[in-house]
């Protein structure tokens, strides 16, 4: 193997590894693991299509690319990118529960009212 080739060829895995690693930083915390979550769902992977063919085009776009950043991320760590999901999932329950408890309050203080 030729001196560039091998120059190449470490260039390319240093590289590899330290994208690896910068992905493993982001993962490794609550603020990492939300941002890896909210730049997911809002590439549209989990939504339905558009019926309108120009607003489909451009969420297959999305999507597409949020397939990209996923398969990056589940390449560094499968199981950091399921806490992650699986966070957003309970932040976003906690959220509707909450919601869930001022309403019911709310109707409380209505009927406490009359």
């Amino acid at each position: 193997m030729s001196h560039f080739d091998e120059a190449v060829k470490v260039t390319i895995a240093a590289n590899e590894r330290q994208r690896k690693a910068d992905l493993l930083e982001v993962l490794s915390t609550p603020a990492g693991r939300r941002v890896y979550a909210m730049l997911v769902e809002n590439s549209g992977l989990y939504g339905a299509p558009p019926a309108d063919e120009p607003d489909r085009s451009e969420w297959m776009g999305r999507r597409a690319f949020g397939l990209e950043i996923r398969k990056a991320f589940r390449d560094a760590s499968p199981k950091l990118c399921f806490d992650a999901e699986q966070e957003m999932d309970a932040a976003r329950e906690n959220d509707q529960e909450a919601i869930r408890r001022a309403k019911q309050q709310d109707l409380k203080e209505s009927q406490t009212r009359r």
